[in-house]
């Protein structure tokens, strides 16, 4: 199964990909963990789990933030931008109460499941409006080439405190 962790760490390469294709499939592998957490009774598992949930979801803000909404500016999408950086605003809130719960608190699941409609939202709407906008207003090989830089700066981006680099984001 492809992953992003399982691509970063393996140095696997594979035919390139596009920028929408990409985050497409981290969208994947973030529904993927979302339902092993739900069906996950083992507390190991789930800490493990919530742990890689946090970074696969910190790490595609990131890449989104600083690679892909400067193009859906550039292509003239500045109010999508702004409310996109708003939800991963609210998501890397909910991402850091999220870590700093102990595993038996009472407010972990109810916190997992409310980031959970905040990132379903989000990839919805990405998938269904904004995805298409930039598909038809950019070129496939920009779109190429984006997907290979995002895939290029995954490895640096692991090694960053990602909840807390909100800089670097481009002001829409």
């Amino acid at each position: 199964m492809w992953t992003l962790q399982s691509r970063i760490f393996s140095g696997a390469k594979e035919p390139t990909v596009s920028a929408i294709e990409f985050l497409k499939r981290q969208h994947r592998e973030v529904e993927q963990l979302f339902e092993q957490l739900k069906v996950s009774d083992d507390d190991r598992e789930r800490l493990h789990l919530l742990g890689n949930l946090a970074e696969t979801l910190t790490l595609h803000s990131a890449l989104e933030e600083r690679r892909f909404y400067p193009l859906c500016q550039e292509l003239g999408l500045v109010d999508d931008v702004r409310r996109s950086l708003e939800e991963h605003g609210e998501m890397k809130r909910l991402i850091s109460r999220m870590l700093q719960l102990k595993r038996r608190d009472p407010s972990l699941m109810p916190t997992v499941e409310r980031l959970q409609e905040r990132v379903e939202a989000h990839v919805e709407e990405e998938e269904t409006s904004l995805f298409p906008q930039v598909k038809a207003a950019a070129d496939d090989a920009v779109l190429d080439r984006l997907g290979e830089q995002m895939e290029s700066d995954a490895p640096a981006l692991l090694d960053e405190d990602l909840l807390e680099g909100d800089a670097d984001q481009p002001s829409p």
